[in-house]
């Protein structure tokens, strides 16, 4: 798995500069693992982990700092070619509008750090699609960023202590993601979120919010919503396999990681590729028929491996990666033996799955759906069918549904995309509940929704939800975790499509 460990620092200030230097002669010594990046006044880049086709550093012009991870153009839908150098046209774009450009232009798994040294500004970018991560941490006046908790215990000058205030709203609503952390003082980066430091100042805003693709030219039409919905995820998909020679694919015999193989099997390149469906002496969790079917279709060769619950042990959990959050780990334990074994057998570079299709193509069953179309057009015919549509997926009555639409739809009435949890039900006793407010647990993607239509706030809520799958498996250790359905432009296309 790529890393990166990456010093900002304050030069004119000496006790800064001390400790930062400290820092990176910490993480250089005695291992050949990290390598300095880059290196200028107040910054230290390393890294490790890269591979030379899926993961590396691109250099911007000028000394204006680097891009750690992987780069698809957006124009070329293909990545930088040549050198990894971005030129000085683009680099001055990218400082000019403080990486909006980058954000716009290209896309893939990065986490950039920009050196604006006639303004003397340094600014952090965390890429949309979440696959990078990136934590924040203040060291003796030294901002440390980094992807890897484990990395930063490894150099011994860290003493991290538990955020019980976050422990508490983790364990009362477990799809937490925000900045806090487990960790006091450990801040996470979040998706399309940039860092900019100036003067000893710390600000951020997002240069990627969901909400904008909402507001901004819709997909309105279902025909074209499909044929741009295709063609995007084939090309996302495609440029991900040509990152890699050798990939094991997670066939769950369910819709999404079908159609990841769909695409992976049409790709202009081939990898080498084998599939990987596990499943349960239950029949709830046996898809093995869909997935022969799928495998068959795509011609590749398919994997079994059934797994058992009565395999799994307490003492396995103390082996798990230690994180910046908590996380529920039991299954990955479980799953992490059967992918690292065949990836191990096949030297595979990556793990691809099709996580995500649900939250991406808005699998929610809610009323809502017609309420936004009531919202946009109004009553017409169409609605009608709308109207019958949200009917029989939701299953609730004609009534029911038709009294959502125009309260919400008609009417305008705003929801609240964030349902708080249910106190009475929490084992916590009342002081840490007391400690944990509603507020506490929203995504900043939810403090500024509107004029976005209420289905399509819930859909955002389903892109927050993705954020919880790209920690740190124990198979990443092996391979690189690829969901090429977060891709940014999938994102950006699944949202201009109306959830009708």
């Amino acid at each position: 798995m790529h890393r990166f460990i990456a010093l900002v620092w304050n030069i004119a200030d000496a006790d800064e500069t001390a400790s930062a230097l400290a820092l990176a002669r910490g993480i250089g010594a005695g291992t050949t693992e990290w390598a300095c990046a880059f290196e200028a006044d107040g910054l230290r880049i390393f890294h490790a982990g890269a591979q030379e086709k899926s993961s590396g550093i691109y250099l911007l012009n000028g000394r204006a700092g680097a891009i750690v991870g992987k780069l698809f153009r957006r124009d070329l839908e293909k990545e930088t070619s040549g050198p990894r150098e971005l030129d000085a046209g683009e680099t001055e774009l990218i400082l000019r509008t403080a990486g909006r450009h980058l954000v716009t232009h290209y896309w893939g798994r990065y986490i950039a750090l920009l050196r604006d040294a006639a303004r003397e500004t340094l600014i952090v970018i965390r890429d949309p699609g979440s696959a990078f991560p990136c934590f924040r941490y203040r060291y003796q006046g030294v901002e440390v960023f980094f992807s890897d908790i484990e990395d930063l215990c490894r150099l011994g000058c860290f003493r991290f202590s538990i955020n019980w205030s976050y422990l508490a709203a983790h364990l009362l609503y477990d799809q937490l993601r925000i900045r806090a952390t487990g960790l006091d003082g450990v801040f996470e980066l979040l998706p399309g979120e940039s860092i900019r430091i100036s003067g000893g100042q710390a600000t951020s805003m997002f240069l990627w919010h969901p909400a904008d693709f909402c507001r901004g030219a819709v997909i309105d039409d279902s025909a074209e919503a499909a044929r741009t919905l295709r063609q995007t995820t084939c090309t996302c998909v495609e440029a991900w396999a040509s990152s890699y020679d050798n990939i094991v694919h997670e066939l769950s015999g369910g819709l999404d990681s079908a159609i990841v193989l769909g695409c992976l099997s049409r790709a202009a390149v081939q990898p080498e590729l084998v599939c990987l469906n596990v499943f349960t002496e239950r029949a709830e969790g046996d898809e093995r028929t869909f997935a022969r079917t799928a495998s068959n279709a795509a011609g590749v060769s398919l994997v079994e491996t059934e797994i058992r619950s009565s395999r799994t042990t307490l003492k396995r959990m103390l082996k798990v990666p230690k994180l910046a959050r908590p996380h529920i780990s039991t299954i990955g334990l479980v799953l992490d033996e059967a992918y690292t074994s065949l990836a191990e057998a096949r030297d595979a570079h990556a793990f691809f799955s099709g996580q995500g299709g649900d939250h991406l193509f808005h699998q929610r069953k809610t009323p809502l759906v017609a309420a936004d179309y009531l919202r946009r057009h109004g009553l017409d015919r169409r609605f009608l069918s709308v109207l019958g549509d949200s009917v029989h997926s939701t299953g609730q009555s004609l009534w029911r549904v038709s009294a959502v639409a125009v309260a919400h739809g008609l009417l305008r009435r705003p929801i609240r995309p964030f349902a708080a949890p249910d106190r009475r039900a929490s084992f916590l006793n009342s002081d840490a509940l007391d400690a944990v407010q509603d507020e506490d647990l929203l995504h900043p993607w939810l403090s500024d929704h509107r004029d976005v239509a209420p289905a399509k706030l819930l859909h955002i809520t389903e892109l927050i939800n993705l954020q919880s799958y790209y920690f740190r498996f124990g198979r990443a250790t092996v391979a690189d975790l690829v969901y090429p359905l977060f891709s940014q432009p999938i994102m950006e296309v699944c949202l201009r499509i109306p959830t009708y």
